[in-house]
């Protein structure tokens, strides 16, 4: 008698791994490109004119390490961390306020928080 049960063919999940981090470099680039965006927006309205290439790396540096790190701890604490790190690092470059950095710092990582989150529901609702 014959096994009339179809046996599964076997499931390579190579492709959808290379996908899944080609996608996941699309949205650590995009978030570094929106904090980048941000703190040259910032120092070209606060800041000094010179090394003002070397201050936009490392507010972004800064803000993108703060932001990563509210992600991993809190969950959803990136747009927080995030915003205080940026406010930190703004007030080191600059001499504004306070509350000035710290809303740009929460205006720029709301914004970036944002984007991503509708670019991975777009991504999880077009499946």
């Amino acid at each position: 008698m014959e096994n009339f049960v179809s046996q599964p063919k076997s499931w390579n999940p190579m492709p959808y791994r290379l996908l899944v981090l080609i996608l996941a470099l699309v949205l650590v680039l995009l978030l570094l490109l929106g904090f980048w965006v941000t703190s040259r927006l910032f120092l070209q309205r606060y800041g000094a004119a010179e090394e003002r290439q070397a201050q936009i790396m490392r507010l972004t540096a800064w803000t993108f390490a703060g932001f990563g790190v509210g992600l991993v701890v809190v969950g959803v604490g990136g747009p927080v961390l995030g915003a205080l790190a940026f406010a930190y690092t703004a007030r080191n470059l600059t001499e504004v306020s306070w509350p000035v950095t710290l809303l740009w710092g929460a205006t720029a990582n709301g914004i970036v928080a944002l984007i991503i989150g509708g670019a991975l529901t777009a991504l999880v609702l077009n499946q």
